[in-house]
């Protein structure tokens, strides 16, 4: 999916919109493989969309983050 996006914004030369990935339900990642899965996460996104965004973590079940910091990023992507 994420290189279908890619594509065009490339075509495009990055002008109208931009992507970012948003990895959901971290707290759901075991502890103890959690720092390896996400940054293999992290490298087969950049694969597959080279243009995309640094990916935004988020989890509100446990541990509450990156919720504020997706609201920042949508905010900051609207005012474009």
């Amino acid at each position: 999916m994420l290189s279908s996006l890619d594509h065009p914004y490339q075509k495009g030369g990055g002008i109208g919109f931009s992507l970012q990935a948003v990895i959901t339900k971290v707290d759901a990642i075991p502890l103890s493989t959690a720092q390896t899965r996400i940054q293999k996460m992290k490298e087969q996104i950049t694969l597959a969309a080279p243009t995309c965004l640094p990916p935004i973590l988020t989890s509100t079940r446990d541990i509450h983050v990156g919720i504020e910091e997706l609201r920042h990023s949508i905010s900051d992507a609207c005012a474009i």
